[in-house]
């Protein structure tokens, strides 16, 4: 990794999850928000991988276009409805997220 991939990494850690303090006052409490953290930083990290190295068109990668916060606004849209069946289905995305997760090439079924 170079420096500015780093740099980027920690400023998602601050801005894109908000963490930039934890206010817990019980180490079990601690431990568990820094794992949540440590998850989300690994996701978060692995959308900037896809968006880095995946084609738009042929000269520009997706991140000219996105961002990785453009990426999770998205996917926040993306419901999973559950019916009294015990079935689960998943509500209809819109056509721009389901354009991004195609070129993403990221299955949600």
């Amino acid at each position: 990794k170079n420096r500015d991939e780093i740099e980027q990494y920690f400023d998602h850690f601050k801005n894109t999850i908000d963490a930039a303090c934890s206010h817990m006052q019980r180490e079990e409490s601690l431990e568990g928000w820094m794992f949540i953290n440590h998850i989300s930083m690994q996701v978060i990290y692995r959308l900037f991988r896809i968006l880095k190295t995946t084609p738009m068109n042929k000269k520009q990668m997706l991140i000219h276009k996105y961002s990785i916060n453009d990426a999770i606004e998205h996917m926040k849209s993306i419901k999973q409805i559950r019916f009294a069946s015990g079935e689960f289905v998943f509500s209809e995305m819109n056509k721009s997220t389901k354009i991004l997760l195609n070129q993403m090439k990221i299955s949600i079924t």
